[in-house]
């Protein structure tokens, strides 16, 4: 449901070994200037594969690193290029799009495919076979503008950063901030919000809300945020956890299961912060049905009946 929100030739695959071409070496140029490596592009399986970083930097794009989820990310003017090594796409503005060449590392640098990282800023690409160079042309690169539309029906004047049609509407990638706080960052087409998250704060909890939307309507997808550091995410319908979702407390604790109307009801599995889970049948956010129940002080588990939230001897 979530596309979620992201960039990166060769970590040496035992199984399945990665050819690399040893041929000439391979030009990149953006807008007549040659671009500089300090790791030179290759191509990999057929495909270009180019130094992320330096792509990014000539782009005027931002460059992150999450060691954690060997992620490369680049962003600039509400858009974010999000390769991940050994997977085979690229995410864009939380938008999972499958590419043919997953991201490598090659000499301790991130490599990606220089078709893929390019077309997510708007940018083409040529490939010149006799001279062995990449031609990246900035077509329809991300810009900053006050976009006329309606919102809701009613027309509204908003903060808009990302790509556009020759009409000045959003079309593309890109991000807009409306005036009441919220944002939405995903794509557009045809200046109407189709693929992404809407994002707001609400001004008396402090919950953070981010809502999915797939061809511009609510999928019922949320995930939320409290101010005491509990997090929800999954189904979503009349403003309540309705469907299956996931939350995660503070203290540790967490639920992963079905909901009605906020509640636990239906399967679920219930951890708590020493250890101890309950997996099993949930009726009005009690221990109702069939289930089992481990103790992590014992060490030992139960299985069986339970009603209202004692297990039936």
């Amino acid at each position: 449901m979530k596309k979620i929100l992201l960039l990166f030739v060769v970590a040496l695959m035992v199984i399945a070994p990665i050819s690399v071409s040893a041929q000439s070496e391979i030009k990149v140029v953006l807008e007549g200037t040659e671009i500089v490596f300090d790791q030179p592009p290759v191509i990999i399986s057929d495909r270009t594969m180019v130094p992320v970083r330096a792509i990014y930097e000539a782009l005027g794009a931002e460059v992150s690193w999450d060691a954690a989820t060997r992620t490369a990310s680049g962003t600039k003017t509400g858009i974010t290029v999000s390769f991940t090594i050994d997977e085979a796409k690229v995410v864009i503005n939380y938008n999972e799009v499958e590419i043919d060449a997953p991201a490598v590392i090659v000499n301790d640098r991130t490599l990606v495919p220089v078709r893929a990282l390019a077309e997510g800023f708007g940018v083409t690409v040529d490939w010149d076979a006799e001279t062995r160079t990449v031609k990246l042309t900035n077509t329809n690169p991300p810009v900053e503008t006050k976009i006329d539309g309606l919102i809701n029906k009613v027309p509204t004047i908003y903060d808009y950063q990302g790509q556009i049609n020759a009409e000045n509407k959003p079309n593309g990638y890109g991000t807009a901030y409306f005036p009441d706080g919220r944002i939405f960052c995903g794509s557009f087409m045809h200046k109407y919000s189709k693929d992404g998250f809407l994002f707001y704060t609400n001004p008396l909890t402090g919950i953070k809300t981010a809502q999915w939307y797939d061809e511009g309507k609510s999928t019922g997808y949320v995930e939320m945020e409290w101010p005491d550091g509990n997090v929800y995410k999954g189904a979503y319908k009349n403003g309540q956890f309705t469907g299956y979702g996931e939350l995660y407390m503070a203290d540790g604790s967490s639920y992963r299961g079905e909901w009605i109307n906020g509640v636990y009801n239906g399967k679920g599995r219930y951890d708590w912060a020493d250890g101890s889970w309950f997996e099993g049948d949930w009726v009005d956010g009690m221990r109702n049905g069939q289930g089992t129940y481990y103790d992590a002080k014992s060490k030992q588990s139960i299985s069986g009946s339970w009603e209202d939230d004692a297990y039936v001897v």
